[in-house]
């Protein structure tokens, strides 16, 4: 079973991260089925799952009955479809054991590594695959640089809280993908994973193995100057993060229209996919997505399906809050992962949403572990 975990991953990462439809009717499919089996295992839920559990059914409901309104009605279709994958992957997150969590992250720290791997392999002209670069831009596997820098981001979080139990495997580990993660010129995931360390680095919760926690820094920080000062485009992108950048500015664009639209269609929106049928309209160009999640889901389902997913959010939240037993790493990705959705499209591809409603189903969850486990002052985490 750990391989099989490993291997979905892998397959996943190497197929544009599920983002076209073949690839997350398939992941979705395969998603419902480990879910029902779960669930045969474990029909009882929690109340205090009810109310994630039913704003996340409602926002499926919502988007399977904007095909019936929708001014895009193959998008719609097309948009359920992948958003029925949410529910199964939060209820997958609530009920696997530890040991399969550990396979999980196996799973995306080993996938990173690869993707990572064949991006240095294209950018060095060893092999040639369409859509991995963009330009200078490693893209990967991902065919889209700034979801390959998120994905990395998210294997570096599962590497430092020391997934393999070697510290120096793990360095050597984050070295690689930070490698990787800097030749993707990302300069919002720059930022974010500059939020991220700054937040690791100060919290007495997180990079709790010593060895971990004395080298992380100096690793990250050599392997940052090395790469830059080897590429002057890292050095011209790093000295370009402002708010007149042109991708910022077009992003801005994208938003003022999205708040038009949802003025003129605030309840429903405008179905699922509707976006790309209006956005010329209302930004003067085509734009497949709003590269705003959250402006995204008013736009496909207005303030209904808006509300349904915040709910589901602050419950999440909430759990964590209340729980004694904090999975911060847990908790570190879905931030990220939050945070890059209010400027990017990385939640449109399936692989990306798979992770977050995990993660989510896994937070959520924790507070029930409390009577197996016990938690030492110095923040580590202790199975009874």
């Amino acid at each position: 079973m750990k391989y099989i975990f490993i291997t979905t991953f892998i397959i996943a990462s190497i197929c544009q991260g599920l983002y076209f439809d073949e690839q997350y009717i398939i992941a979705n499919i395969i998603l419902n089925v480990y879910a029902l089996i779960l669930y045969r295992r474990h029909s009882l839920i929690n109340k205090g799952y009810v109310v994630p559990t039913f704003s996340l059914a409602m926002l499926t409901i919502i988007y399977v009955a904007s095909i019936g309104y929708g001014i895009n009605r193959d998008g719609a279709i097309y948009e359920a479809l992948r958003i029925m994958g949410f529910l199964p992957a939060f209820y997958i997150g609530l009920t696997i054991k530890e040991h399969q969590k550990k396979w999980i992250e196996y799973g995306i720290i080993i996938s990173g590594v690869v993707v990572t791997f064949i991006g240095f392999a294209a950018l060095s002209g060893v092999v040639n695959i369409d859509g991995a670069l963009y330009g200078q831009r490693m893209q990967s596997t991902f065919q889209y640089a700034n979801v390959t820098a998120l994905y990395l981001m998210i294997a570096i979080i599962l590497c430092g809280k020391g997934t393999f139990c070697l510290p120096h495997f793990s360095l050597m580990l984050i070295s690689i993908l930070t490698c990787g993660l800097i030749f993707t010129y990302s300069r919002g995931v720059w930022i974010i994973f500059g939020v991220v360390n700054i937040f690791a680095l100060l919290s007495k919760k997180m990079l709790i193995q010593k060895n971990i926690k004395n080298k992380y820094p100096y690793t990250l920080l050599i392997i940052s100057i090395m790469v830059i000062l080897l590429s002057s485009t890292n050095f011209t992108r790093l000295t370009h993060i402002n708010f007149s950048a042109t991708e910022w500015q077009a992003r801005l664009a994208y938003y003022k229209g999205a708040l038009q639209l949802i003025r003129y269609y605030p309840l429903v929106g405008v179905g699922a996919g509707g976006w790309q049928k209006v956005c010329e309209q209302y930004v003067g160009l085509y734009t497949k997505y709003v590269h705003n999640y959250f402006l995204q889901i008013l736009c496909d389902v207005g303030f209904i399906g808006f509300i349904a997913f915040i709910s589901f959010i602050v419950s999440v939240i909430y759990a964590f809050v209340k729980t004694k037993l904090k999975d911060w790493y847990a908790l570190l990705i879905v931030l990220s992962i939050m945070m890059h959705s209010l400027i990017d499209v990385g939640m449109h591809f399936q692989l990306i949403a798979i992770i977050f409603f995990l993660y989510c189903g896994l937070i959520t969850r924790a507070k029930d572990e409390l009577e197996n486990v016990t938690e030492p002052d110095d923040g580590s985490q202790t199975v009874v």
